[in-house]
């Protein structure tokens, strides 16, 4: 969806947006109705994510499952090794 909002920081709006890529907010500018530019303001995202004048807010790391599946495969690949080298020196 099209950012919209009935309080007049945006104008109402409508739509879908697809989108094969990632944005990256870095500067977010919230205006009030005569222009002047509020000092302190937070947006939330229709994913839940909430963002402020500088960005994304208090968003702590999550990695991903696939993150998670190399890490035990990787884990999983150093003990073999390291259990057939024990296996040798016996």
């Amino acid at each position: 969806m099209l950012p919209s909002s009935n309080d007049g920081l945006l104008t109402a709006s409508g739509g879908d947006v697809e989108s094969m890529s990632t944005a990256r907010i870095s500067h977010i500018d919230a205006l009030d109705a005569s222009g002047i530019a509020l000092a302190d303001f937070s947006i939330t995202s229709g994913s839940g994510t909430r963002y402020d004048r500088s960005g994304v807010v208090g968003v702590a790391a999550v990695p991903e499952p696939e993150t998670w599946a190399m890490l035990v495969l990787g884990l999983a690949a150093l003990a073999r090794v390291g259990s057939r080298r024990a296996a040798r020196r016996r």
